[in-house]
């Protein structure tokens, strides 16, 4: 297998990561008494340009066992990276629509999911600071929704949004009450929070040629979400789950996908295309 290398720009051209980016061994990992190559990633980035990375076996559900570890990797903007164990991090992304990563508001916890004793996913988080090369960090827990969770988006520590099948709910960040649900027209495929709290969901609905649209929905601030607004028509998008982000102005950012190309496109929070 051939290194994971990445690149960055150094300020006059593209330079790769020091140490050749990511090796086999640093996404190896020691599960069921076997070791085992990582194949499911995500990850996050903060505003001093540190990548977060998650790290499994996406068959890990499928050995009869929990897996107990995971890896999650802190790489710096100078290309230091620093790889520790999740301890406790039971089958937390056993397929590629529930891998949310989060970061707080001031970038000290790691949001991401977990099966709770009960078997429903929940929210749990990672102190940052502990993230230090060779320890194990632990999870804890901080949001049981009770249900089978799909995706999530925190709103600058003040909301959290979940989606699960055909429910998206709101929750009060401090208090981590149910405040608002809505029942929307087929799966999630992923969502986003812009800077004034909308939510944009990827809704998926023709699976065999993978076709999507984008709704927006918007909370009153006391107990309504409002029914989905469509922004796009129907388009391709074939990892669905992946390919929704907003930029730091606000912008909504999809990739889309064709039989031939992948095309890239920016709306601005007013849903126009350009």
């Amino acid at each position: 297998m051939a290194n994971k290398a990445a690149h960055y720009w150094n300020g006059t051209t593209w330079t790769q990561l020091p140490n050749a980016g990511l090796t086999e061994a640093d996404i190896t990992i020691r599960y069921a008494n076997v070791n085992i190559v990582a194949n499911n990633f995500h990850s996050v980035k903060d505003s001093k340009d540190n990548i977060y990375i998650s790290c499994f076996p996406i068959n890990n559900q499928d050995t009869g066992q929990d897996g107990n570890y995971g890896k999650i990797i802190k790489i710096s903007k100078d290309g230091t990276k620093s790889i520790a164990y999740v301890n406790q991090w039971y089958k937390a992304y056993t397929n590629e629509n529930q891998g949310d990563m989060v970061l707080s508001k001031d970038e000290s916890r790691l949001y991401v999911q977990n099966i709770g004793g009960n078997g429903y996913r929940e929210i749990c988080y990672l102190n940052v600071a502990d993230i230090t090369n060779g320890a194990t960090v632990a999870t804890s827990a901080f949001l049981n929704t009770s249900t089978v969770m799909n995706k999530f988006a925190i709103y600058q520590d003040l909301y959290i949004w979940v989606a699960s099948g055909t429910t998206v709910k709101i929750y009060d960040y401090t208090t981590r009450q149910e405040l608002a649900s809505r029942t929307v027209t087929n799966t999630t495929g992923a969502i986003v929070c812009d800077k004034e709290n909308n939510l944009y969901r990827i809704e998926f609905y023709l699976a065999g040629d993978y076709r999507a649209k984008i709704n927006k929905l918007t909370f009153d601030g006391i107990s309504t979400i409002s029914s989905p607004t469509d922004i796009t028509g129907s388009i391709g998008l074939y990892n669905y789950e992946k390919q929704l982000i907003i930029d730091k102005c606000g912008d909504l950012i999809i990739l889309t996908n064709s039989d031939t190309a992948s095309t890239l496109l920016k709306y601005t929070t007013t849903g126009t295309a350009f």
